[in-house]
Formats: structure tokens, C-alpha cells, sequence
């Protein structure tokens, strides 16, 4: 007390007052060379808890203990074990082991708190006789009492340091585990994320894949809809230019009407101007009306023109159709006969229809050894005069006008029929050099034998619809087919078997078959399901199915 240091242990925070100084325990602290961590401030708070037990043990019996000797040596000991002591504990003079009375700690407190150390030595100098700065004598041995509450202390200290370090290394090793375990968990949850971002990258690509699919489809769609509409407007147009075909193509028959009719006039009138001038007379041809060089002009009789012994067809010549001579026959009955054009013959070493030339009476005539005489056009018109002749309609002196072309030679006379022709509808298939004669025959004979059998299923149209056929239609059919040559046949009854074999085939179909069956294009596709099976039905009526499509002809060898 007389040296003025007092150490206060009365509250948790421990404070030491030296001179008019007071020193606390956080100062003392802050004068370490580095700031204590979160363990040593939790070991620095379990050591003071034995001093602060001791220190109300000594405020409890003020006169057992010094207060300078009990709390400045208990304080000493407990920061010289921490390694916190500050140089001021050293300054300290111990007091002796005389008791002191119980103001001198307030004096010694009012002195050193108000007077400075100039001070205090004058103040010593004067009252105390210089007692201040003699040197002290050593410090009394504390009591057993203290000694062992300091032992008891520093037992409990080492007790609560250990258990403070034993917590610092439980929760090391929980924070050592605490991060494993976190980074095991983080590594888990960051190969979760990469595998989710993959497979979210996968989507995006499937998804991309997808909306470029669908554009596709899109551009694929629209392509296809324009397409629909330029083959609608295709169809539309053909559609417009069928009808357009059919309109001019009925103008051009009464043209022709009209021609023929003129013609027939104008001929009629020659041969009348021939007969006043009394010109030569032919005796197979008639009276010579003209001589052109080239060809010649005859008013031929209709009896010598529609003899077959005089005269013949050429052997390249179209079918003969003789429902189309009938029809020709009755329109002239109805205007009192007046045949159209000119009928065209050949006379020279053409060949004609079924044999060689062989001679004739116009041989000698003509200074040739073989001459005949043949029809290249006209064949329709002569065999409507027989059927005239044959009904009495005409007389066989009726005069026709004839042209004849002299001196013709087998490749003469297909250019002179293929020029008479050419202005003329004409199958490929009559064209001549196309198809050999014999099967040209052959193929005609197979037709008509199959008109005969079947007469309601033939049409004279040739784009008649299912399930008729036409004649004419059905022979280029099977030449385009090349039928013959892919299942050996030559002769007309080869054909019509063939052809019944493959129209018995047809009518075992049922009709889930035909309507499974029936053609996408061509023959056969246009039209309604009900419209196609009413053809199928009149097909089984008259039991006969090769019109209702073409796909017959395409059956493997």
C-alpha cells in the first residue's frame, strides 16, 4: 500500500494500479508480440478463474493476509505461468510482515492516484524520512493457507488448460472431419452438376436436333402442298385442254364432213366434165380424168372398186373396223351416197394382205410381169360400198373418184402411207416397219376374238373408262408390253390364250384385293371408291376384268 500498487481482484476483468497509473489486464495483454487466438483467450479465462475464488477468499478475512502480499504474489505467479507478466510486477517493493492499519490503503491510494513520482519522493523526503526510496526488505513467505489455495489454483489452472486443449483437439479433429466430409459431399454434388449440365447439354443439342427436324418438316410439308397445288393445277389444266382437244376435234370432223361432202361434189362434177369430153377409158380403173404424172385421176365404178379380186389391201394397212364401215355406210345411205375424198391405191409390186403379188389383167396392160393393185387409203370407205352395194343402195356403175399411184414398190408405198397418214390419228403399232406383218395379224385376230366373246365390255372410244377397253388400245397395249417375246407368242391363238389365262386370274381377286390393288396413277386411279366398285361389279357381270386396270401386262414371266 505504501508503494502505491494495488492489484484489484474483485471483478472478472483483473486491473493493477501502479503510481497514478492503472494498468489493466488488456493493456497487459496488448503488450504480447502477436494477439492471442480463440484458444489461448479461452485458457487466459480458465486460468482466472482460481484467482478470482482466491480473491473472494481474501476480501472474506481481511486480516489473515496482506493484500499486497496475498493478491500481488497470486497474480505475479498466475501471469508468470501464462507468459503474459509485465515488467511492472517487478518494480514492486514487498512489504515487511508488520500488519498495517486499515486506512493506509486509503492513503496510499488518495497519494498515488493524485500525486506524480517527483512527488511522492518529496512527500517521502519530508513526512517519512526518505522511507520511499531506501530499498525494501525481501517479502515475507506467504502463509500455508495461501500457499495451498495457490496450489489448489494452479491445480485447477492445469485442469482447465487440459480440458481447454483437450476441446481445442476434439474440435480440430471435428473441423478435420467436418471439411472431409464436405468435400467428399462437394465432390459429389459437383459430379452431380457436371453429369446434370452434360446431360442438360444433351437435351439442348436433342432439343436443337428437334426444332431443326421440325423446321425441316415444315419446309418438307410446304414443299409438298405446293406440289399438291401445281399437279392440282396441272390436272386442272389438262383437264381444260382435254376438253379444249375434244371441242376441236369436233369441229374438225365436221370439217371434215363438210370436205367430204365438198369433195364428193367436186368429184361428182369432174366426172361429169369427163364424160362430156369423152376422155380415155381404164377398163379396171374407168375414164381417166386427169393425168398428173405422178398419180392419176380415175372415175372408178364401185363395183370394180370393191372387188377383193381387183382390187386388195395393202399389207401395211390400218385394221379393218367394220362397225366404222357401217357407220360411214349409213350416213351416205342417209344423203343419197356421196363418198368423201379420194380413195388412194397403189399399183406396182407393194405387197398386199394375205400373200404375194400374183398377176393380174392389168399385168399386160401396164407391161409389168407382177402388178397388183391395193387400197392405201380408203379401206373404210370401200368396204361401206359394199355394204351399199350389197343393200341396193348404190348401182355397181355408181362412179368414185380414185387417185393411183403408178409403179409402187414395197418401201414407196410405206412412205405414201405413212404422208396420206400423217394428218390423221394413227396408231404406233399401224405405222409401218413397226411391227412385223404376221404379228401385227396376229395381235388383231387375238383382239377381235376377244370383242367377240366379250361385245359389251369393247368401246369404240379410246379413252373409254373402266372397265371396257378399246380394240385398237388393247393390241398397242400388248405391243408396248412386249408380251410376245416375254412369254413366247406368235400366233393369234397363243394371244387369246394368254389373254383368257390372265382375265381368269383377274376375276379370282376378291374385293378387298382389287380395292388393295387398284393403281395410284393410270388407268384405273381416277374417280371415287364407289365409282370403282361399280366398274368391279359390271366386270363380274360380264366376267370379264382386263379393263379395269393395266397392271395385267407387267405379271412376271
Amino acid at each position: 500500500i505504501a508503494s502505491g500498487c494495488v492489484a484489484d481482484f474483485s471483478h472478472d476483468t483483473t486491473s493493477v494500479t501502479v503510481g497514478s497509473r492503472n494498468v489493466s489486464e488488456t493493456e497487459i495483454s496488448e503488450r504480447r508480440p502477436r494477439r492471442p487466438s480463440g484458444s489461448e483467450r479461452r485458457r487466459h479465462f480458465a486460468m482466472h478463474a482460481p484467482l478470482r475464488r482466491l480473491a473472494r477468499l481474501a476480501a472474506a478475512r481481511p486480516g489473515a493476509v496482506a493484500p499486497f502480499a496475498v493478491r500481488g504474489k497470486a497474480t505475479q505467479s498466475v501471469h508468470r505461468a501464462a507468459g503474459t507478466l509485465s515488467s511492472d510486477f517487478g518494480t514492486h517493493v514487498d512489504n515487511d510482515d508488520t500488519p498495517l492499519p486499515f486506512y493506509a490503503s486509503w492513503i496510499g491510494t488518495l497519494l498515488g492516484s493524485s500525486l506524480s513520482d517527483t512527488q511522492l519522493k518529496a512527500f517521502a523526503g519530508k513526512y517519512l524520512g526518505g522511507v520511499l526510496g531506501t530499498t525494501r526488505a525481501a517479502p515475507a513467505e506467504p502463509s500455508l493457507e495461501v500457499s495451498a489455495a495457490l496450489d489448489t489454483a494452479r491445480r485447477e489452472r492445469d485442469a482447465a488448460v487440459s480440458r481447454a486443449n483437450a476441446v481445442d483437439a476434439e474440435a480440430l479433429t471435428l473441423r478435420l472431419r467436418l471439411a472431409q466430409t464436405d468435400a467428399g459431399a462437394v465432390e459429389a454434388v459437383r459430379a452431380e452438376l457436371r453429369a446434370a449440365q452434360l446431360e442438360a447439354a444433351e437435351t439442348r443439342v436433342a432439343l436443337n436436333a428437334l426444332k431443326f427436324a421440325r423446321t425441316e418438316t415444315r419446309v418438307a410439308e410446304g414443299d409438298a402442298l405446293r406440289g399438291v397445288e401445281s399437279i392440282t393445277r396441272r390436272e386442272s389444266e389438262l383437264k381444260l385442254a382435254v376438253q379444249r382437244l375434244e371441242r376441236e376435234l369436233e369441229r374438225a370432223n365436221e370439217r371434215v364432213i363438210a370436205a367430204e361432202s365438198a369433195s364428193a361434189t367436186f368429184a361428182a362434177s369432174v366426172v361429169r366434165d369427163v364424160k362430156a369430153s369423152k376422155t380415155a377409158t381404164h377398163p379396171v380403173f374407168g375414164a381417166l380424168l386427169r393425168d398428173f404424172g405422178y398419180k392419176r385421176v380415175y372415175a372408178m365404178p364401185a363395183g370394180r372398186l370393191a372387188d377383193k379380186t381387183k382390187v386388195k389391201v395393202y399389207e401395211q394397212q390400218r385394221a379393218f373396223r367394220e362397225d366404222r364401215a357401217v357407220t360411214i355406210a349409213n350416213r351416205k345411205a342417209a344423203d343419197k351416197f356421196a363418198v368423201p375424198g379420194v380413195i388412194s391405191l397403189a399399183e406396182g409390186t407393194a405387197r398386199t394382205k394375205n400373200g404375194t403379188n400374183e398377176p393380174n389383167a392389168l399385168a399386160a396392160f401396164f407391161g409389168a410381169q407382177t402388178q397388183s393393185v391395193s387400197i392405201l387409203d380408203g379401206q373404210h370407205r370401200v368396204g361401206a360400198l359394199e355394204i351399199l352395194l350389197a343393200n341396193g343402195t348404190i348401182e355397181k356403175n355408181t362412179e368414185v373418184l380414185v387417185e393411183v399411184f403408178p409403179d409402187v414398190s414395197d418401201d414407196k408405198a410405206a412412205a405414201l402411207f405413212t404422208e396420206i397418214n400423217a394428218a390423221q390419228p394413227i396408231r404406233f403399232i399401224d405405222l409401218p416397219g413397226v411391227v412385223k406383218p404376221e404379228m401385227k395379224w396376229a395381235l388383231e385376230g387375238a383382239a377381235n376374238a376377244l370383242k367377240n366373246q366379250y361385245p359389251a365390255m369393247f368401246s369404240e372410244s379410246a379413252r373409254c373408262k373402266i372397265p371396257n377397253v378399246n380394240l385398237d388400245a388393247l393390241r398397242e397395249q400388248l405391243h408396248e408390253a412386249e408380251v410376245a417375246s416375254r412369254f413366247g407368242l406368235n400366233t393369234e391363238a397363243d394371244f387369246v390364250a394368254w389373254l383368257l389365262a390372265e382375265n381368269e386370274r383377274l376375276g379370282d381377286r376378291t374385293e378387298k384385293q382389287w380395292v388393295r390393288a387398284r393403281p395410284k396413277r393410270g388407268r384405273g386411279s381416277a374417280g371415287s371408291k364407289e365409282t370403282y366398285l361399280k366398274a368391279l361389279a359390271k366386270a363380274r357381270e360380264h366376267g370379264f376384268f382386263l379393263g379395269m386396270c393395266e397392271t395385267w401386262l407387267d405379271v412376271k414371266e
